[in-house]
């Protein structure tokens, strides 16, 4: 088996691991979250001088009545700024507690993993002719 096919599976195999963290994330928060709109109350940056420079933030949100700040930071937009209304997910049980998992993210990492592992396939057979 050529080395770049063996590269394919490895990087596919890497993706399988990152997909099932992200599934067992979805699974322990599913049917134990709710959605709000916050606004955001404070903006880091990873390496603010660099165009590719992500942003955290920490939101703050009402629930039932009563304020809650997050306790967990979590990505936005480059674009957000202290005073933008996003909309997030809280855990029920702890409302300081943002839900940071994605069906997005699972769905990225699945499907970049079956092309990996559908190029990997084909490297090999067109190798084999």
């Amino acid at each position: 088996m050529p080395g770049e096919t063996i590269l394919l599976f490895f990087a596919a195999s890497i993706l399988f691991v990152f997909l099932f963290l992200e599934h067992r994330d979805i699974k322990k928060v599913e049917g134990k979250t709710k959605e709000v709109t916050g606004v955001i109350v404070e903006i880091e940056a990873q390496y603010p001088a660099s165009a590719i420079a992500s942003k955290w933030a920490r939101i703050s949100y009402y629930v039932n009545g009563s304020s809650y700040k997050s306790s967990n930071w979590i990505q936005v937009s480059r674009k957000a700024h202290v005073g933008d209304k996003v909309l997030v997910k809280y855990l029920l049980d702890e409302p300081t507690i943002l839900d940071t998992s994605s069906k997005l993210k699972y769905k990225i990492f699945l499907y970049s993993a079956l092309t990996l592992i559908i190029i990997g396939m084909l490297a090999w057979i067109a190798r084999r002719m």
